[in-house]
């Protein structure tokens, strides 16, 4: 994490104009992203009902919906968009922030000198889409084909999977898209672009790298050994999360049913062929009351990484001797809710004083806000950072990076006084 010293940089030419214009781009926004929170459930049955609006829960819904003879129903634990969750250079304000953040708690850790930690998880239309730091970076091709030869996932091979990374991409960067054909898409909802104006500072780390044998190239192309300023899910200076990609088009469609603040609580089985137990509706709660809803089809669980086990486990499917603990009549005896993995990261902060190296940091200043909404531009339009994958001394495989470090700038004032 590299920091800058930065001054203001733009003087406003009329101070009430430009007040005037963000209050009336704002409301505008915040009053359509609001009409949600009337909405109620229609029917007490649908064709299909999915549980949480995030990453997976909003495209899904978008797709089921464009067949008008399937009716939806889409639960969001979280509350609709807001404005502060559209702009790219307040992600800071995002995470951690109880309204857009779950936080879940874990125990202390072991091997972390017995301290707990947070796990963020977006709590809000959109999901983790909503608050993280948009990069756009798909998985390496060998992960997802060892779903398939380790674990036996057909369907899931890289192969397999990049038509539809490319069917959501709408890249705006057509040099890259040239220089890379076969790897991106400029049709689909998710937008994704390239910082302009990336710092100074960012730039001299790439010629840093490449200096030492360490190459420039896209990380979403053929190969990720490399180094690249990565691109962002974001479009015209404002964050594309799934969201505002895939239901605001048509968020009040005929046959989609979308509720915000809807927790569900429990999904319901019946017995179907074999004794085969058959997901049939869920339990949710909005505004203190409990609801029941019933599904002709299916349950589509998208709640998260840990909510989506989590509402298995309480509602009778996981491992037969934890739920027995909790006194939860087992449905099914399955390992749900092992092998979570996630990466380590250390954290590294240098201090550099050159204020050349930098730009200008994003602020709620009246200036920042009024170039964002007037001409889609500016810091707060903007969140570009460096991705560069390498390998370890024991790996050697060229195809398959095992580590990466991620160069964030930030610009803080006073730098002499710190």
């Amino acid at each position: 994490m590299v920091f800058a010293k930065y001054g203001s940089f733009l003087t406003a030419p009329s101070i009430i104009v430009q007040l005037l214009f963000i209050s009336m781009i704002q409301i505008e926004r915040q009053m359509e992203y609001n009409r949600l929170l009337d909405e109620k459930q229609k029917y007490s049955e649908y064709d299909y009902i999915i549980v949480g609006a995030g990453a997976s829960g909003a495209p899904i819904a978008n797709r089921l919906t464009e067949d008008s003879h399937n009716h939806v129903l889409l639960l969001e634990a979280g509350g609709q968009q807001t404005v502060l969750s559209d702009i790219p250079g307040l992600t800071e304000t995002l995470v951690d922030n109880p309204e857009f953040d779950w936080r879940y708690p874990t125990i202390p850790q072991k091997y972390f000198t017995g301290i707990p930690m947070d796990c963020n998880n977006g709590k809000r239309l959109g999901g983790s889409s909503a608050i993280n730091g948009m990069i756009y970076n798909r998985g390496n091709r060998n992960d997802f084909d060892n779903w398939v030869t380790r674990y036996g996932a057909k369907g899931w091979s890289y192969e397999e999977v990049l038509p539809y990374f490319m069917r959501a991409e709408n890249n705006t960067d057509p040099l890259l898209v040239a220089q890379n054909p076969g790897f991106h898409g400029t049709a689909g909802p998710v937008g994704v672009s390239t910082d302009p104006l990336p710092a100074p500072l960012l730039l001299v780390h790439q010629q840093a790298l490449n200096s030492i044998g360490i190459r420039s190239m896209d990380i979403n192309g053929a190969n990720q050994l490399g180094t690249t300023i990565a691109q962002a899910t974001a479009r015209d200076g404002r964050r594309s999360s799934t969201a505002n990609a895939y239901i605001d088009p048509n968020p009040h469609s005929d046959n989609l049913n979308v509720l915000i603040y809807a927790f569900v609580t429990k999904i319901l089985f019946t017995k179907g062929h074999n004794g085969v137990p058959v997901a049939t509706g869920v339990e949710y709660t909005k505004n203190g009351y409990k609801h029941t809803v019933m599904a002709r089809k299916e349950v589509i669980l998208c709640a998260g990484v840990v909510r989506s086990p989590q509402l298995l486990m309480v509602s009778g499917i996981g491992p037969k001797h934890h739920l027995e603990e909790f006194g939860i009549p087992v449905i099914a005896d399955l390992p749900v809710g092992d092998n979570l993995q996630d990466h380590p990261a250390v954290s590294i902060h240098m201090w550099v004083k050159d204020q050349t190296l930098g730009t200008p940091g994003p602020q709620m200043s009246i200036e920042q806000m009024y170039q964002l909404w007037s001409t889609n531009s500016g810091p707060l339009a903007y969140a570009s950072d460096s991705i560069t994958y390498f390998n370890s001394r024991d790996n050697n495989r060229t195809d398959w990076p095992n580590l990466y470090f991620y160069t964030i700038v930030q610009n803080v004032l006073n730098l002499d006084s710190q």
